[in-house]
């Protein structure tokens, strides 16, 4: 047999020559917490240094992020979201934790 040949036999039939179209997989969810809005980015840094350091058990190992929101009439913000975690129950049970400590959180699913 030459290489077309081979090509040929171990082709495999595409979505459309099966007949049926194939199911795309899921997407992958990102579950995320919000911690708070702040007027600037440094002003959401510093809060940020001081949470990771007042609640190192829950906080320090997890990335940052710095989202830009437009709050209208209010002007430009910018809000402290922290994540990604592995399930919605632990993102609701961090957010728990951290309410327990008197800090405003909100579990985000993207």
């Amino acid at each position: 047999e030459d290489a077309g040949e081979q090509a040929e036999t171990l082709r495999l039939p595409i979505a459309e020559e099966a007949g049926d179209a194939l199911p795309l997989p899921p997407e992958p969810s990102l579950f995320m917490i919000s911690l708070a809005t702040y007027e600037t980015e440094t002003l959401a840094l510093a809060a940020w240094d001081k949470m990771r350091t007042t609640h190192a058990g829950l906080l320090a190992r997890l990335p940052y992020e710095l989202q830009p929101v437009d709050m209208g009439d209010e002007g430009q913000f910018v809000e402290l979201i922290v994540g990604p975690l592995d399930s919605p129950t632990r993102s609701r049970a961090l957010c728990a934790a951290l309410r327990a400590h008197n800090h405003v959180c909100r579990t985000i699913d993207r």
